[in-house]
């Protein structure tokens, strides 16, 4: 018992188990009818089977008992593996998952960035052209170069304004 059990251990699949078992059978009934040939007398196959039945069912239920053990051990070292595999995964599917999650704030940021920057520039450029021009007429037209450093300032405020908005 064993012999086939480190048999039945060391083999991976049922069907050459269970031929290995086939053969241990015939080979035992064989062993036996030469056993009792030496000690007895001529035994009919019929007496020779009832007489080493008992036997043969004990190699039975031990092929299909360590056999079903098996079964489920090696289907639970899969499980365990498979597991361990979905694990790793998944810690390599998080580690991606915080990767772009933080490559999405980044872009996020320089769009902002961006929006901020166009928007300060737009607006100081306007700003610089009215106080320009402003200069350049403020000898000539006064009130003009006054409503164009009032529209200016006013400029300067939205743009602050916006500027205050957008990081909201």
């Amino acid at each position: 018992l064993l012999v086939l059990t480190e048999i039945y251990v060391t083999t991976e699949k049922l069907v050459p188990a269970t031929m290995i078992f086939a053969v241990c059978i015939p080979v035992y009934v064989v062993l036996y009818a030469g056993a009792l040939f030496f000690r007895t007398q001529k035994l009919s196959i019929f007496e020779l089977l009832a007489s080493s039945s008992t036997a043969i069912v004990a190699l039975t239920l031990h092929f299909l008992i360590v056999n079903f053990v098996m079964m489920f051990y090696r289907q639970y070292v899969k499980l365990e593996r498979t597991l361990k595999e979905l694990d790793e995964s998944k810690m390599e599917l998080q580690k991606a998952y915080d990767e772009l999650e933080e490559v999405t704030v980044l872009k996020e940021r320089q769009r902002i960035a961006k929006d901020i920057h166009d928007t300060a520039g737009h607006s100081i450029t306007t700003v610089i052209m009215q106080t320009e021009a402003a200069k350049l007429i403020i000898d000539e037209n006064a009130v003009e170069a006054k409503n164009k450093i009032i529209a200016a300032n006013l400029q300067a405020k939205n743009a602050l304004e916006r500027l205050r908005t957008a990081k909201d």
